[in-house]
């Protein structure tokens, strides 16, 4: 049986190459959340948001539990420590480890370059149906009191 820190070295690795599975997935219903912005489509962007959200809460407990095995193997919860752990891997899993870390940042960085542009297009989104259901009048008609 591997040893406590063996053990908390795989997982970090193993959750690596489970997050890039979970940010593909992600980068998809950010791409379709895109183009339904451009047809006005609400059900679908609140399809779209409701499947987003479990694929969020996953990436997010991972995110915890990799802090908590880099914390209990005396490492900062920093990019550099999985950096670490990948240099004590055997040459072939250390090349893998970080392909595949290099990878999932590439990942969340294109996740979060769409997440920044959907949230521009959700404003435009909201503000066109203010202004579709609540029109205002531009007219230089005298106003009544």
């Amino acid at each position: 049986m591997a040893s406590p820190k063996a053990q908390r070295i795989q997982a970090v690795i193993n959750s690596i190459s489970i997050d890039i599975k979970l940010y593909q997935q992600l980068l998809e219903l950010l791409r379709e959340q895109k183009s339904i912005y451009l047809t006005f489509d609400s059900v679908a962007l609140n399809d779209n948001v409701a499947q987003q959200i479990p694929i969020l809460n996953q990436l997010s407990h991972h995110a915890t539990e990799r802090s908590l095995h880099l914390r209990k193997l005396g490492l900062p919860i920093h990019e550099h420590s999985v950096q670490r752990i990948c240099n004590a891997l055997p040459s072939e899993l250390n090349i893998k480890a970080r392909n595949q870390w290099t990878y999932l940042k590439s990942l969340i960085h294109e996740c979060h370059q769409l997440n920044q542009s959907n949230g521009q297009s959700s404003a435009a989104f909201h503000e066109i149906m203010h202004h579709i259901k609540h029109p205002t009048q531009h007219t230089y008609e005298e106003q009544r009191f």
